[in-house]
């Protein structure tokens, strides 16, 4: 009996994942709408709660959520299902089945899905708020999700969350959990409530998360910086706060703890920075800090750890090399920065190649002479003749200006000139048919070939 048992749960079981796969298979075709159809129409009959097992793994399936139909999924009578059982959820025949709720809502509430208020009404947020109370790891942590997506589409919400009093919990219940999912959203959570407080609440709250992700909660910073990376733009007072906190400081300290296993991380750093530096207080706090040498001891300015990495930090350096600060320029220049670039042009791939030549071009139009010495000593005029049959023709005016440029600057770096072919090259050129770009290769070609 026992084995007739088992096996008819296995055959059950694989009747579920059959079924389910069926379901992903077919997300966004006209067929897969019509069998989503046939299953609500099927529980509104029969009540088989399997049916939000079906769903859920229908939505997690999609990699790119964007491939989700949402406005179909609208239509359907799948929302008021939805609603009306997370509203009674006690008379759910088991947790699983709310958590696949729960699950659902969470990417028909995703940034990526339209904005609707399906789940934004007064009872459905006071539900929201008594399963937080619930002593159930996945519950909490799809209602937490779930609400910080919310705030993202509707603001105004934080009020209600500090209604619930939620602000306190995250810091001194939820950021704390050894469920790293728990804590990592409620890292990006604080974030948020951060962006809309005070100024001396924000404060607080940037600066216990700061202290709390130096202890080595990988899950909670790498949360923490998207949250950083999202806000910062959108509100001058958070802004102000990051940098007000020594957040410069803290990656002074937080960097070196990191190694190739934390790629992710990194790169989130190099975009908070990017959007520090664009701020007065915020570039002064990063020469302060010191942090270019910091960079460049860490080794981290090359292309083969991580393309990512390495384009996330040649556009900080771009950020940077574009502010006419002398600290910048000799920080730029101790650290040998452009050297390793200039090497860097010459191995990496061509999203990378692109980024090099923007950051070289930057470089070279500031008109620091010791500067151009350093990339003719390192032949970092590479990427501009080996990108150049790829350039749209914004790209090929950069290019010919900064190499004029550069010629005037340092009249004996032409010889470099040598080992490209410049009939190709003004060839090349003239297939634009735009007489400003000819003309400008010409005066190249000139001074190039000018005694």
């Amino acid at each position: 009996m026992m084995k007739n048992a088992f096996l008819e749960t296995r055959r059950q079981t694989r009747n579920k994942q059959t079924r389910s796969k069926e379901l992903c298979q077919i997300v966004n075709q006209s067929k897969g709408k019509k069998y989503l159809l046939v299953q609500i129409n099927n529980f509104i009959k029969k009540k088989d709660f399997d049916f939000f097992n079906l769903v859920k793994y229908w939505f997690i399936s999609a990699n790119d959520i964007s491939v989700i139909p949402f406005n179909f999924v609208f239509r359907t009578q799948l929302i008021p299902i939805i609603q009306t059982h997370l509203l009674d959820y006690n008379s759910l025949p088991s947790s699983e089945i709310l958590v696949s709720i729960l699950r659902i809502i969470s990417v028909l509430t995703a940034p990526e899905a339209p904005t609707n208020n399906f789940f934004s009404s007064p009872d459905v947020l006071s539900t929201f708020a008594e399963l937080l109370t619930k002593n159930d790891e996945n519950i909490t942590k799809f209602t937490l999700l779930i609400l910080s997506q919310l705030c993202i589409k509707f603001p105004e919400l934080i009020q209600f969350i500090h209604q619930i009093n939620l602000p306190s919990q995250l810091l001194s219940l939820y950021l704390l959990s050894p469920n790293e999912d728990i804590s990592g959203i409620s890292s990006f959570f604080l974030c948020q409530i951060a962006c809309y407080s005070s100024i001396e609440r924000s404060a607080e709250i940037i600066i216990a998360l700061l202290n709390f992700v130096q202890n080595g909660n990988i899950k909670a910073a790498t949360m923490l910086f998207k949250g950083i990376v999202f806000h910062f733009p959108l509100s001058p007072q958070f802004s102000d706060v990051i940098i007000q906190c020594n957040f410069c400081g803290f990656i002074s300290q937080f960097l070196p703890k990191l190694n190739q296993n934390h790629l992710e991380i990194i790169s989130l750093i190099f975009n908070s920075l990017s959007l520090v530096v664009t701020n007065e207080d915020g570039l002064s706090s990063f020469i302060t800090s010191n942090l270019i040498a910091l960079i460049s001891q860490l080794d981290l300015i090359q292309p083969s750890i991580n393309c990512d990495v390495f384009n996330d930090l040649t556009q900080l350096l771009c950020n940077l090399i574009v502010n006419e600060n002398g600290d910048i320029d000799s920080q730029i220049i101790n650290a040998q920065i452009i050297e390793k670039m200039c090497v860097c042009s010459n191995l990496c791939e061509y999203d990378s190649k692109i980024k090099t030549f923007g950051f070289l071009s930057f470089i070279i139009q500031k008109k620091n002479k010791i500067m151009c010495q350093i990339i003719a000593e390192n032949n970092g005029i590479v990427p501009f003749f080996e990108l150049f049959d790829t350039f749209s023709d914004e790209m090929v005016a950069l290019s010919l200006q900064t190499l004029i440029i550069f010629i005037n600057i340092l009249p004996e770096a032409k010889i470099l000139f040598d080992q490209f072919d410049f009939d190709l090259f003004i060839q090349t050129v003239d297939q634009f048919e735009i007489p400003e770009l000819s003309e400008q290769a010409q005066v190249l070609l000139s001074l190039v070939t000018s005694c």
